[in-house]
């Protein structure tokens, strides 16, 4: 379904170990996102970091992590206050 929604400031992901299929195709609708908060559950499904970290890697500015928990700061929110 799409909602034509033209940015999405913060993006907050705590899908429990469905990262790797989200993030492994179809992320164009990364370039509308400012920032990600994601929880990794990669003791559930191995890969689930990495896939994330893969797909970002043309969309990301600067990352945060620590634990499971990392937060990712996008090229979108460029000229915009966050």
């Amino acid at each position: 379904m799409d909602y034509d929604i033209p940015s999405i400031d913060i993006l907050k992901i705590d899908i429990e170990g469905s990262e790797k299929e989200v993030f492994s195709h179809n992320t164009e609708w990364l370039e509308k996102v400012d920032l990600i908060f994601i929880e990794f559950h990669d003791r559930k499904k191995q890969g689930c970091r990495e896939t994330f970290f893969k797909a970002i890697e043309g969309f990301v500015q600067e990352t945060y992590q620590k634990g499971e928990t990392a937060i990712a700061l996008l090229k979108s929110h460029q000229g915009r206050m966050i």
